[in-house]
């Protein structure tokens, strides 16, 4: 039986609560196998997306230095099949999104945020 890859997120989020609820909370519930890199800009997350082969970015939309489409659009140069999940309050328009190579948009507070993952990360090549 062929072993699976490490699945990898990096959550981007510069709320310290929301973050550590991510990072130390819910994805290690939800996801005790995963690798969780947690940043609080986008500059810093583009940083680790250079490091690691990430499955996921889990970002927020509004955050200082570098937001979350700006972001997105980078870590998509660096890795094109990195799957992204955007969660914000004052979510960017659809065509903004899109533009920028997010895979999905949820509102906070994200409702089916487990269901989204879980369905991204099927998709993923792992």
């Amino acid at each position: 039986m062929a072993e699976r890859k490490t699945i990898t997120i990096i959550v981007a989020e510069d709320d310290d609560d929301v973050r550590v609820f991510y990072t130390e909370l819910f994805l290690p519930f939800f996801l005790p196998e995963a690798r969780v890199r947690s940043c609080p800009n986008g500059r810093d997350a583009l940083k680790k997306i250079q490091e690691e082969d990430a499955n996921l970015l889990l970002t927020d939309f509004l955050m200082p230095i570098m937001d979350g489409l700006e972001l997105a659009r980078e870590a998509k140069k660096i890795n094109p099949g990195l799957k992204v999940l955007m969660v914000s309050g004052t979510p960017p328009s659809t065509s903004q999104a899109q533009e920028a190579g997010v895979d999905v948009v949820l509102v906070k507070p994200a409702k089916n945020l487990a269901g989204e993952i879980k369905k991204m990360l099927d998709l993923c090549p792992v």
